[in-house]
Formats: structure tokens, C-alpha cells, sequence
């Protein structure tokens, strides 16, 4: 059984989710926040959001690398279910 967890880095900020104890197929509804980024419009249309599926060892070992992807910032705002917080 796996110990999954997120890590979602953009723009030098980084957020986790929590660890989904000895589960292999994991839904991640969880929401984060990402609110101190400002970028110019070109930094924005180069930015991306990089997500890493990591497994969790417990405090033994150092946690391991399932898997990871990236996706550019704009691709994420262009969508119709993005929404813009605070306004």
C-alpha cells in the first residue's frame, strides 16, 4: 500500500497535501491558495505549476518520487472552471 501526498510548486511557492495513509487510488480535493503571486504578463505566460506524487515512508526513509507533471500558468486560467479569488 502507498502513503501518496502532493506537492504543488509555482512562481517559488510550494504547498502539500495531506498524506492519504495506505491508499493507491487517492482523489486530491483539496484546495490551495496560492495569493502573493504578482507576475507581469510575460512572466505569467512562461510560469508553471508543477505537481509531484510522493510516497511517504513514515520517518524512516526519505519520502519517494511517484510521479510528476507540469502545466503552464495560462493553460490554467484560460480554463471556463478557473476562478480568481479576492478581487
Amino acid at each position: 500500500m502507498a502513503n501518496p501526498y502532493l506537492i504543488i510548486e509555482t512562481c517559488g511557492y510550494k504547498k502539500q497535501s495531506r498524506v492519504y495513509d495506505k491508499k493507491v487510488n487517492v482523489v486530491f480535493a483539496e484546495i490551495k491558495v496560492f495569493n502573493k503571486i504578482q507576475l507581469s504578463r510575460k512572466e505569467y505566460n512562461h510560469a508553471t505549476i508543477d505537481f509531484k506524487m510522493m510516497h511517504s515512508n513514515g520517518m524512516i526513509r526519505k519520502p519517494m518520487l511517484i510521479g510528476e507533471c507540469s502545466v503552464d500558468l495560462s493553460a490554467v486560467h484560460n480554463r471556463s472552471t478557473h476562478e480568481v479569488k479576492g478581487r
